[in-house]
Protein backbone atom coordinates (compact mmCIF):
# COMPACT_ATOMS: atom_id res chain seq x y z
CA UNK A 1 0.00 0.00 0.00
CA UNK A 2 1.01 3.16 -0.93
CA UNK A 3 2.37 5.67 2.08
CA UNK A 4 0.84 9.46 2.42
CA UNK A 5 3.39 11.69 3.30
CA UNK A 6 3.19 15.42 3.95
CA UNK A 7 3.11 18.00 0.40
CA UNK A 8 6.88 19.11 1.22
CA UNK A 9 8.60 20.92 -1.35
CA UNK A 10 12.31 19.98 -1.74
CA UNK A 11 13.64 23.86 -1.15
CA UNK A 12 16.20 23.43 2.04
CA UNK A 13 18.29 21.40 4.09
CA UNK A 14 17.59 17.87 5.34
CA UNK A 15 16.81 17.80 8.97
CA UNK A 16 16.80 15.18 12.28
CA UNK A 17 13.93 14.69 14.54
CA UNK A 18 14.96 13.57 17.48
CA UNK A 19 12.46 12.11 20.48
CA UNK A 20 13.58 12.12 24.15
CA UNK A 21 12.30 9.91 26.73
CA UNK A 22 13.37 9.13 30.21
CA UNK A 23 16.57 10.83 29.56
CA UNK A 24 17.22 8.56 25.89
CA UNK A 25 16.93 9.95 22.26
CA UNK A 26 14.55 6.73 21.29
CA UNK A 27 13.87 7.97 17.91
CA UNK A 28 16.54 9.87 15.85
CA UNK A 29 15.42 9.76 12.04
CA UNK A 30 16.94 11.71 9.36
CA UNK A 31 15.14 12.98 6.69
CA UNK A 32 16.59 14.32 3.09
CA UNK A 33 13.67 16.99 3.04
CA UNK A 34 13.02 20.32 3.57
CA UNK A 35 12.65 20.77 7.54
CA UNK A 36 12.18 24.68 8.04
CA UNK A 37 9.45 25.41 10.79
CA UNK A 38 6.44 25.93 7.91
CA UNK A 39 7.21 22.83 6.34
CA UNK A 40 8.24 19.44 8.74
CA UNK A 41 7.96 21.87 11.78
CA UNK A 42 4.18 22.45 10.64
CA UNK A 43 3.77 18.57 10.64
CA UNK A 44 5.17 17.94 13.91
CA UNK A 45 3.58 20.36 15.25
CA UNK A 46 -0.18 18.96 13.81
CA UNK A 47 1.16 15.87 16.20
CA UNK A 48 1.96 17.23 19.24
CA UNK A 49 -0.89 19.30 19.23
CA UNK A 50 -3.38 16.01 19.72
CA UNK A 51 -2.76 14.56 23.46
CA UNK A 52 -4.45 11.50 22.39
CA UNK A 53 -1.36 11.39 19.65
CA UNK A 54 1.48 11.72 22.67
CA UNK A 55 -0.14 8.76 24.79
CA UNK A 56 -0.03 6.38 21.81
CA UNK A 57 3.44 7.76 21.07
CA UNK A 58 4.97 6.99 24.60
CA UNK A 59 4.34 3.25 24.97
CA UNK A 60 6.19 2.35 22.05
CA UNK A 61 9.45 3.80 23.38
CA UNK A 62 9.82 1.38 25.94
CA UNK A 63 12.70 -1.00 25.69
CA UNK A 64 11.07 -3.52 27.46
CA UNK A 65 11.08 -7.06 25.11
CA UNK A 66 7.81 -7.58 27.01
CA UNK A 67 5.99 -4.84 25.04
CA UNK A 68 3.63 -6.04 22.55
CA UNK A 69 5.31 -3.07 19.91
CA UNK A 70 8.95 -1.85 20.41
CA UNK A 71 11.40 0.40 18.09
CA UNK A 72 14.22 -1.95 17.46
CA UNK A 73 18.08 -1.57 15.80
CA UNK A 74 17.97 -3.65 12.80
CA UNK A 75 21.24 -6.24 12.70
CA UNK A 76 22.74 -6.50 9.54
CA UNK A 77 21.41 -9.69 7.98
CA UNK A 78 18.06 -7.72 8.23
CA UNK A 79 19.20 -4.57 6.67
CA UNK A 80 20.42 -6.73 3.55
CA UNK A 81 17.22 -8.72 3.34
CA UNK A 82 15.72 -5.29 2.69
CA UNK A 83 17.47 -3.56 0.68
CA UNK A 84 17.40 -6.60 -1.19
CA UNK A 85 13.60 -6.32 -1.38
CA UNK A 86 13.80 -2.34 -2.09
CA UNK A 87 15.70 -3.49 -4.76
CA UNK A 88 13.16 -5.80 -6.21
CA UNK A 89 10.65 -2.94 -5.84
CA UNK A 90 12.15 -0.78 -7.85
CA UNK A 91 13.03 -2.51 -10.88
CA UNK A 92 9.37 -4.26 -10.64
CA UNK A 93 8.13 -0.45 -11.06
CA UNK A 94 10.33 0.51 -13.31
CA UNK A 95 9.76 -3.24 -15.26
CA UNK A 96 5.48 -2.41 -14.63
CA UNK A 97 5.74 1.40 -15.74
CA UNK A 98 7.29 0.07 -19.17
CA UNK A 99 4.64 -2.29 -19.78
CA UNK A 100 1.37 -1.09 -18.21
CA UNK A 101 0.10 2.50 -19.81
CA UNK A 102 -1.46 4.65 -17.02
CA UNK A 103 -4.42 4.96 -18.80
CA UNK A 104 -5.21 1.36 -18.14
CA UNK A 105 -4.30 2.02 -13.99
CA UNK A 106 -6.19 3.39 -11.35
CA UNK A 107 -5.39 6.42 -9.60
CA UNK A 108 -4.49 4.39 -6.57
CA UNK A 109 -2.13 2.27 -8.90
CA UNK A 110 -0.56 5.40 -10.38
CA UNK A 111 0.52 6.33 -6.58
CA UNK A 112 1.77 2.93 -5.81
CA UNK A 113 3.49 2.78 -8.93
CA UNK A 114 5.47 6.11 -8.37
CA UNK A 115 6.57 5.21 -4.83
CA UNK A 116 7.49 1.72 -5.63
CA UNK A 117 9.92 3.66 -8.30
CA UNK A 118 10.90 6.20 -6.50
CA UNK A 119 10.99 5.97 -2.77
CA UNK A 120 10.68 2.22 -2.47
CA UNK A 121 12.13 2.00 0.92
CA UNK A 122 8.42 3.44 2.16
CA UNK A 123 6.65 0.36 -0.10
CA UNK A 124 8.88 -1.88 2.07
CA UNK A 125 10.10 -0.55 5.46
CA UNK A 126 9.14 2.36 6.02
CA UNK A 127 10.39 3.46 9.45
CA UNK A 128 13.84 3.03 7.63
CA UNK A 129 13.01 5.10 4.74
CA UNK A 130 14.58 8.81 4.48
CA UNK A 131 11.50 10.39 2.82
CA UNK A 132 9.41 9.50 5.69
CA UNK A 133 10.52 12.56 8.42
CA UNK A 134 8.04 13.44 10.74
CA UNK A 135 5.62 10.84 9.41
CA UNK A 136 7.97 8.67 11.84
CA UNK A 137 5.83 10.42 14.69
CA UNK A 138 2.61 8.94 13.07
CA UNK A 139 3.68 5.64 12.13
CA UNK A 140 5.32 4.96 15.77
CA UNK A 141 1.96 5.68 17.73
CA UNK A 142 -0.15 3.98 15.01
CA UNK A 143 2.12 0.76 15.42
CA UNK A 144 0.71 -2.48 16.20
CA UNK A 145 3.91 -4.77 15.70
CA UNK A 146 7.41 -3.95 16.50
CA UNK A 147 9.48 -2.45 13.52
CA UNK A 148 13.14 -1.51 13.16
CA UNK A 149 14.79 1.82 13.13
CA UNK A 150 17.53 3.99 12.53
CA UNK A 151 19.33 5.88 15.55
CA UNK A 152 21.23 8.37 13.92
CA UNK A 153 22.75 10.50 16.54
CA UNK A 154 26.21 10.94 14.61
CA UNK A 155 24.18 13.16 11.58
CA UNK A 156 24.06 16.13 14.53
CA UNK A 157 27.59 17.00 13.35
CA UNK A 158 26.90 16.88 10.04
CA UNK A 159 26.27 20.13 8.74
CA UNK A 160 26.16 19.20 5.35
CA UNK A 161 23.28 16.62 4.96
CA UNK A 162 21.47 18.48 8.65
CA UNK A 163 20.26 21.75 8.36
CA UNK A 164 17.76 21.55 11.01
CA UNK A 165 17.48 19.31 14.39
CA UNK A 166 13.97 19.19 15.57
CA UNK A 167 13.52 17.49 19.30
CA UNK A 168 10.73 16.24 20.86
CA UNK A 169 11.16 16.05 24.52
CA UNK A 170 8.52 14.05 26.08
CA UNK A 171 10.34 14.17 29.82
CA UNK A 172 9.62 18.41 29.75
CA UNK A 173 7.33 18.82 27.51
CA UNK A 174 8.19 20.89 25.04
CA UNK A 175 9.50 20.95 21.86
CA UNK A 176 13.08 22.87 20.08
CA UNK A 177 14.29 23.45 16.98
CA UNK A 178 18.26 23.49 16.51
CA UNK A 179 19.79 25.05 13.26
CA UNK A 180 23.69 24.94 11.51
CA UNK A 181 24.59 27.64 10.34
CA UNK A 182 22.78 30.21 12.63
CA UNK A 183 24.22 31.20 15.53
CA UNK A 184 24.13 34.57 15.80
CA UNK A 185 25.30 37.39 18.92
CA UNK A 186 25.46 34.19 20.89
CA UNK A 187 26.15 29.70 20.33
CA UNK A 188 23.74 27.96 22.47
CA UNK A 189 24.38 23.98 21.47
CA UNK A 190 21.95 22.66 24.21
CA UNK A 191 22.21 19.19 25.04
CA UNK A 192 24.35 18.77 21.87
CA UNK A 193 27.45 20.42 23.49
CA UNK A 194 29.80 17.46 23.31
CA UNK A 195 29.33 16.81 19.53
CA UNK A 196 31.78 18.33 16.16
CA UNK A 197 30.28 21.17 14.93
CA UNK A 198 26.71 20.82 16.88
CA UNK A 199 23.51 23.11 15.68
CA UNK A 200 22.65 26.38 17.38
CA UNK A 201 19.53 26.61 19.63
CA UNK A 202 17.14 28.64 18.06
CA UNK A 203 13.68 28.56 19.88
CA UNK A 204 11.42 26.30 22.41
CA UNK A 205 7.65 26.05 23.30
CA UNK A 206 5.74 23.68 25.27
CA UNK A 207 3.49 21.31 24.46
CA UNK A 208 0.28 23.55 26.04
CA UNK A 209 1.39 26.52 23.64
CA UNK A 210 0.44 23.48 20.69
CA UNK A 211 -2.65 21.70 21.80
CA UNK A 212 -6.06 22.00 20.70
CA UNK A 213 -8.47 24.67 22.67
CA UNK A 214 -11.06 26.48 22.60
CA UNK A 215 -10.08 29.09 24.45
CA UNK A 216 -9.12 32.24 22.14
CA UNK A 217 -5.78 32.90 23.87
CA UNK A 218 -4.51 29.63 23.38
CA UNK A 219 -2.42 30.41 20.01
CA UNK A 220 -2.66 28.64 17.21
CA UNK A 221 -0.24 26.68 15.14
CA UNK A 222 0.11 29.41 13.08
CA UNK A 223 0.84 32.20 15.83
CA UNK A 224 3.63 30.02 16.96
CA UNK A 225 5.46 28.96 13.85
CA UNK A 226 6.06 32.65 13.46
CA UNK A 227 8.45 32.64 16.68
CA UNK A 228 10.04 29.67 15.14
CA UNK A 229 10.27 31.26 11.68
CA UNK A 230 11.44 34.58 13.25
CA UNK A 231 14.16 32.89 15.38
CA UNK A 232 15.49 30.52 12.49
CA UNK A 233 15.92 33.34 10.10
CA UNK A 234 17.59 36.10 12.40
Amino acid sequence: MSFDLPDWELTGGGYLLLVKHKHEYEIAQFCHKDGDPSTAGRTIMRFLRKPANITKLIPKLSNSHEAEVRLYRPRKRELELLAYDVKVCKLAAIEKRKQVKERDMTEAEKVQLSQDENTPWLSICPSLSEDLGAGILYLVANATESMPIRRQMNLISDSTRVEWVWLVNLDRKCLSLYRHGNWGDVFRPGPFESYDDPPNHTYTCGFSELQDSSDPRRPSIPSVLQKFNYASHR
